[in-house]
């Protein structure tokens, strides 16, 4: 029996195909982990049983892989499959088994929603690759009216030409590799390719899961993905006052017609340091996250990230188990007919240094005749050799955020174990690996964190789009 393994590794942008028996391994060392392979059906488990497998662990750049996923499949003899899923520590999170004719599902998509996970939240967005086509800048060009800080002046700014029509960095698209892969002429399931915004599919999608409010719940990138996704949407935010996220309850709508005519109201809230998060059940004087939800007649769908702002390890644990139990045990989990999809979005590092360079005041008289020449990294060792190269205090604590994810992506897993028909699945948004390559279109004068818009962040968009039409069956 040939034993055919697709290993992904999470966060790094690292999907490797390879035969066990020729341990033929193009990137860093690999550490065997025995795994057993097991089932309950009486139906599979003649297959089953001999299918002993070794998972691997890895270490990329020399660095050991703290904020390791892996994913498992290995094609028996009957053209069965085993899934194993292994976490940051090398403990076996799941296990499932699978028949290779099982059509996925689009209800089992969440990062806690049992065995019978397929995983296309994980997959989708975790390989692929930056191409620049100024046909994606085209279709998706938006126009920015001034917004929180200076992420409007580029756009401004620009003068195109018929060489450049678009700034560089938003002409970059992501082609992901979302496509089912053959293993021994088997094809695994496949999870739905990165599909672009458009106003009629996002409509209908949110019609069908009966969602009319979306909140963000987050920081200044936070800001920025629900500024881009009403922009992609063809909403953009009317100057700086609309985009202020201290709220005071003042959504952006969103107007669909698709099926029916019908407002969806698009909030972000700041909910970025520990004492934002550890708030969250409680009143403050802007009022409330909850209070947004419950008077909602429809259902609410949430985006959520908090990391940026973690000093530590131990506060972004204190941070995530509160929003966890806020979601869970608070009296928002009493009426969750009124939740919709609820997302958690990985955090992401800046890139420093970045251009343009300067101080902060230089923006000011920066000439933006002069184009941007920067391209996105083409992997993520490329990423990992930059970033290394620099500790400087700029950098705040970004190479922490890799074991930030990696600790809410092994928290939700095991969130599985306990599960029941009440409990509140939460997605997880995989935007790590393409965005870590982007080191183009920063602020830049010393912002090496946020972007400007059009920009990067657009594919976060672009990625809940397509986890929505999923959880839609659109």
């Amino acid at each position: 029996m040939r034993e055919d393994t697709l290993l992904y590794f999470s966060p790094w942008s690292l999907l490797i195909e390879y035969n066990m028996m020729t341990n033929d391994v193009d990137h860093g060392e690999i550490i065997s982990l025995k795994v057993k392979a097991t089932s309950s059906s009486p139906a599979t488990s003649n297959v089953v049983d001999h299918a002993t497998v070794t998972a691997s662990k890895a270490r990329a750049a020399g660095r050991a892989a703290l904020a390791t996923l892996i994913i498992l499949r290995v094609a028996t003899s009957s053209g069965n499959f085993i899934e194993s899923m292994s976490g940051i520590d090398g403990s076996l999170l799941s296990l499932t088994f699978s028949s290779s004719s099982r059509k996925p599902s689009h209800s089992d998509t969440s990062a806690n929603s049992g065995n019978n996970n397929r995983r296309h939240d994980l997959l989708r967005g975790s390989s692929g690759r930056w191409v620049l086509d100024y046909n994606y800048s085209e279709r998706t060009d938006y126009a920015n009216h001034g917004s929180y800080s200076t992420w409007h002046i580029a756009a401004q700014n620009f003068t195109p030409t018929s060489e450049q029509p678009h700034r560089l960095a938003q002409s970059y698209r992501w082609e992901d590799d979302s496509q089912p892969k053959m293993f021994n002429g088997t094809a695994t399931p496949g999870y739905g390719p990165l599909r672009e915004i458009s106003l009629h599919n996002f409509c209908l999608a949110c019609h069908k899961l009966d969602v009319t409010r979306i909140i963000s719940l987050g920081d200044s990138l936070s800001a920025q993905f629900m500024q881009s996704l009403t922009s992609l949407l063809g909403f953009p935010p009317q100057g700086r006052a609309a985009t202020r996220f201290n709220a005071r309850l003042r959504p952006l709508t969103v107007r669909c017609t698709t099926p029916r005519s019908f407002e969806l109201q698009v909030l972000w809230m700041r909910r970025s340091s520990l004492n934002d998060v550890l708030s969250l059940n409680s009143r403050d004087k802007y009022a409330t996250q909850e209070g947004f939800i419950k008077d909602n007649p429809k259902k609410t769908a949430i985006v959520a990230n908090f990391g940026a702002w973690m000093k530590t390890l131990e506060e972004f644990q204190q941070a995530f188990e509160a929003f966890l139990s806020w979601i869970d045990a608070s009296p928002l989990a009493e009426s969750n007919e009124k939740l919709g999809p609820i997302f958690f979005r990985e955090t992401m590092p800046g890139h420093f240094p970045c251009k343009p360079e300067g101080n902060k005041e230089d923006v000011k008289t920066y000439d933006w005749k002069i184009p941007v020449i920067d391209a996105p990294f083409k992997s993520y060792e490329e990423y990992k050799n930059f970033s290394d190269s620099y500790k400087g205090p700029e950098k705040h604590q970004w190479d922490e955020f890799e074991v930030y994810n990696g600790h809410a992506l092994k928290r939700l897993l095991n969130r599985s174990k306990s599960a029941t028909r009440q409990t509140q699945p939460i997605h997880w948004l995989n935007v790590f690996n393409s965005t870590v390559l982007r080191r183009d279109g920063h602020i830049g004068f010393e912002d090496c964190l946020h972007y400007y818009l059009p920009g990067p962040p657009d594919f976060w968009a672009h990625f809940l789009h397509s986890y929505i039409c999923d959880l839609a069956g659109i």
